[in-house]
């Protein structure tokens, strides 16, 4: 049985078998299906066994003796980088940022449940670890420019071996975009409280210079007068 919804074709085996079970499978963009809005209209089946399947943006096919319902493993994949989509054969990526903040997003796919996967991820190749969680997304707030290699990890299942783990990993070349916003305020403050700061001094050590320059003036002075003779009168004659 093929069911579609917009965005997403579920492949239903009626045939129990002897586990008096019915196997499911889904195709989606994670495992190489891109329809959407699918199969608004009809199916078509040709007389070779090939089933087209219409849709909104594209048109697939695939051979019903083709069909594979073996559940894929669950793997995890770095899905964008502030909103822009990664590549699925993704190796480095350069980024230039307005202001110095990076969001990272990543994804589960393959037969898992999503509500049953941990993520932790690393920013220095795999030195440091954050601590397993279920977001699968982290903000950066205040990165630098500079290399990082980032690396992400997913284990599955309610009670997950965590040395059982899947991960995918991207070289990150960052730059921030110098002096922004927030950043040129402090700076121009930091300016003025800097140059008010120095010319203040400078007008403090002239001011005491010349004090002391008067001062030594003034000494010197009276130095002066107290070595000077003594005049004296003198003498009348009647």
């Amino acid at each position: 049985m093929f069911v579609a919804t917009n965005n997403e074709a579920f492949i239903i085996d009626l045939a129990r078998g002897d586990t008096e079970k019915y196997r499911l499978k889904i195709f989606n963009h994670l495992n190489g299906f891109m329809g959407q809005e699918i199969a608004q209209n009809a199916l078509f089946l040709d007389q070779s066994d090939t089933l087209w399947i219409p849709s909104a943006t594209c048109l697939s096919k695939i051979s019903v003796h083709d069909f594979n319902l073996t559940d894929n493993p669950g793997n995890v994949r770095i899905k964008s980088i502030n909103e822009i989509p990664v590549a699925w054969n993704h190796d480095q990526l350069s980024i230039h940022l307005k202001d110095p903040n990076l969001k990272i997003d990543f994804e589960s796919y393959g037969f898992v449940r999503p509500e049953n996967v941990r993520y932790q991820y690393s920013l220095d190749g795999g030195n440091h670890w954050s601590m397993y969680d279920d977001r699968d997304f982290i903000f950066l707030d205040g990165i630098s420019s500079g290399t990082y290699k980032f690396m992400v990890r997913a284990v599955m299942g309610s009670m997950p071996n965590k040395d059982q783990y899947v991960s995918d990993q991207i070289v990150l070349h960052v730059s921030v975009t110098f002096l922004q916003g927030a950043q040129i305020s402090f700076v121009c403050t930091f300016c003025r409280y800097w140059i008010f700061n120095f010319y203040n001094h400078l007008f403090l050590v002239f001011q005491e210079s010349a004090d002391q320059i008067q001062g030594e003036r003034k000494s010197n002075q009276i130095s002066s007068d107290s070595h000077a003779p003594i005049p004296t009168k003198s003498p009348l004659y009647f």
